[in-house]
């Protein structure tokens, strides 16, 4: 097994909410672009049975660990959301969550979410970012269009 997707969630109302389709889907799509092609780098025993990585940012009121775990095919972390964390430009903010990702992975106990924070500082430009954008922001119009054709 190998670790094949890193995500970046906001959970709690819907202001926060939507920062997954301005931020997190940006940044899956950054990371999904660092990781191909290293998949091998990304598995090994330590990740057995684990495939999705979750930096989880929770509303005031939620639970929030701080610490990883992995639960079932997941290993995550639920951290509180600090609105002041994300402003400015949807490229600021991308960079940001990124960044944030990198710095909180350095604390994980699995050497390979260690890895994927090195590669993705090393990849990271804003031209790549405006371009997980572009696509997150494509595939969000494909979605919406399957779903008005009720497929």
């Amino acid at each position: 097994m190998a670790i094949r997707e890193v995500r970046l969630n906001f959970f709690g109302n819907e202001n926060i909410r939507e920062l997954n389709g301005t931020i997190g889907q940006p940044f899956t799509w950054f990371m999904d672009g660092v990781m191909r092609g290293r998949f091998k780098s990304y598995s090994g025993i330590e990740v057995k049975g684990i495939n999705i990585v979750n930096c989880n940012f929770r509303e005031a009121g939620f639970k929030c660990s701080d610490t990883w775990e992995t639960l079932l095919n997941t290993h995550q972390i639920e951290l509180p959301f600090v609105p002041k964390m994300f402003v400015g430009e949807q490229v600021t903010q991308v960079i940001t969550g990124i960044k944030y990702f990198c710095e909180i992975a350095k604390n994980s106990p699995l050497p390979q979410v260690k890895l994927i924070s090195e590669h993705a500082l090393e990849s990271l430009t804003d031209q790549k970012i405006l371009e997980a954008i572009e696509k997150a922001d494509e595939y969000y119009a494909y979605m919406l269009e399957q779903h008005r054709q009720g497929t």
